[in-house]
C-alpha cells in the first residue's frame, strides 16, 4: 500500500485451495475374470499443496484385493486404484471418509472360462467286444456343470457324444467301445478353444478258453 509520504507496505497474500472432498471413483462398476486386474480412478474436487492419502475398504472381503489407500498427488486432481479379482463374486469398494465425503464401485468377479487340460490316458488297446474308460479334466472348476463334446475319427471305437463334468468337479469319465478291429482318435473339446486327444487301438477279440469236466460212473 501506498506510497504516502514516501512510505509503503506489502503483504503476501495466499490462495488455498478447497478443502479436498471425493468427487468419483469411476467406474461405478466393472466386471473381470478371477486373477485379471482392473484400473480405477479416485478424483478429489480441487489440486492440493500437500499429498492427500485417502483409506480404501473392500465389502464384503476376499473377493477382491485393493490397496489399503490411495495418495492424491499434490497439483493433481486424480490417482489410479489397481483392483485383482480373487474369487467368483461381487464387492464394494469404498474410498473415504474425505471430509465428510465417500465415492464407491462395485467389482463383479467371474470365474475363468473352462478348458479342456488332459485326456487320460493318452494311449491305450482294448480287446474287440470289451469297454475301457477315458477321463477328462478341464480347469479351473466350475459353478456350474461342463459340458464336453466328443469325438472319435474311426467306428471302431465309439464313445457318446458329450460328458458333463459336474459342478465344482474337474475330471468326467466316460465309456470307450471297441466295436471292431481299428484304431481311432478320440477328441474332447472343442472348449473354449482349448481340446485335448487320445488315441485308442482295438485288438482282435480275447479268447476264451473253457474247461469242460466229464465224469463218468461206473454201473
Amino acid at each position: 500500500a501506498g506510497p504516502v509520504n514516501g512510505t509503503n507496505q506489502s503483504a503476501a497474500v495466499q490462495v488455498l485451495p478447497p478443502p479436498p472432498t471425493l468427487v468419483s471413483l469411476t467406474p461405478s462398476s466393472a466386471t473381470l475374470f478371477v486373477g485379471a486386474t482392473a484400473t480405477l480412478t479416485l478424483t478429489i474436487n480441487a489440486a492440493q499443496l500437500t499429498d492427500i492419502v485417502v483409506p480404501l475398504a473392500s465389502n464384503p472381503t476376499g473377493i477382491m484385493s485393493a490397496p489399503a489407500n490411495a495418495t492424491v498427488p499434490a497439483g493433481s486432481l486424480s490417482v489410479p486404484v489397481t483392483v485383482t479379482g480373487l474369487t467368483p463374486g461381487s464387492a464394494t469398494l469404498t474410498a473415504g471418509p474425505l471430509n465428510g465425503t465417500s465415492a464407491q464401485s462395485t467389482i463383479t468377479v467371474n470365474q475363468l472360462p473352462p478348458t479342456v487340460t488332459t485326456l487320460t490316458p493318452p494311449s491305450f488297446s482294448l480287446p474287440k467286444g470289451t469297454v475301457g474308460t477315458l477321463t477328462v479334466t478341464i480347469a479351473p472348476t466350475q459353478a456350474d456343470p461342463t459340458v464336453v463334446l466328443l469325438t472319435s475319427t474311426d467306428p471302431s471305437v465309439e464313445v457318446p457324444t458329450s460328458v458333463t463334468v459336474p459342478a465344482g468337479a474337474s475330471t468326467a469319465t466316460f465309456p470307450v467301445v471297441a466295436r471292431s478291429e481299428g484304431s481311432a482318435t478320440i477328441t474332447a473339446g472343442p472348449l473354449n478353444g482349448t481340446s485335448q486327444a487320445a488315441t485308442v487301438t482295438v485288438t482282435p477279440a480275447e479268447l476264451v478258453t473253457r474247461t469242460v469236466l466229464i465224469s463218468s460212473q461206473t454201473v
